[in-house]
């Protein structure tokens, strides 16, 4: 894929307006010069502990989890943030549980980046598939077959997912700053699916402190 930032502005802009959004002219166009797009592994790597975060969240105990994460040397993929609830003494609360649970939203996105599924945008709901598409913590299964599967898009194609994303973020906050009913998107949804496409395509960043600014 050939990526023009002016197009691309453009094709977003038009999308979110056809799905009902507004548009800010003013934002930017994102170069993809100024990108520093991340290995297919270490993308595959992060997917795989979103992974492991959401299975938390519906209650798999670290007795499960942290094994599998230490005999496929994933534990070091962790954010300092994530070791602090995967390395510690006893199983989350449930105020954790809720709060990782927005972790699939950012999984569902690695898993459009490494070409496991096609319909994917700000409003496309997580498809039924998404579980059986990584590792099955429940029998320790290893992370060869995900591995082999996940190929990261091109950087332009990934670019241009993002574009969109950044569009329809701003659009979601601005409808929640002016207290507009009206936007389609949901800002916690947009926010997370768009940290991992940002993360994915700025090697330099750190998962806990992604640039997320509108």
């Amino acid at each position: 894929m050939r990526y023009d930032s002016a197009t691309v502005k453009g094709e977003s802009e038009g999308e979110i307006l056809a799905l009902g959004g507004c548009v800010n002219a003013g934002l930017p166009q994102i170069d993809l010069a100024e990108m520093q797009p991340r290995e297919s592994q270490e993308v595959a790597d992060r997917a795989m502990v979103l992974n492991v975060l959401v299975c938390m969240s519906f209650g798999a105990p670290l007795k499960l989890v942290r094994p599998w994460l230490e005999e496929h040397r994933l534990t070091s993929v962790l954010s300092p943030e994530e070791q602090e609830i995967v390395l510690a003494s006893r199983d989350p609360s449930e105020s954790v549980r809720n709060r990782l649970r927005w972790n699939i939203e950012a999984l569902w996105a690695a898993a459009w980046a490494g070409c496991l599924v096609e319909d994917f945008g700000p409003t496309t709901p997580i498809g039924d598939q998404l579980a059986s598409l990584l590792p099955d913590l429940r029998v320790q299964e290893p992370p060869r077959r995900f591995r082999e599967s996940f190929r990261t898009r091109s950087p332009a194609t990934l670019l241009a997912k993002l574009d969109l994303f950044y569009r329809a973020h701003w659009a979601a906050r601005d409808s929640r700053i002016s207290g507009s009913s009206n936007c389609p998107f949901n800002e916690g949804v947009v926010h997370e699916r768009r940290k991992l496409l940002e993360w994915a395509l700025n090697a330099s960043a750190e998962w806990d402190d992604v640039e997320m600014s509108t």
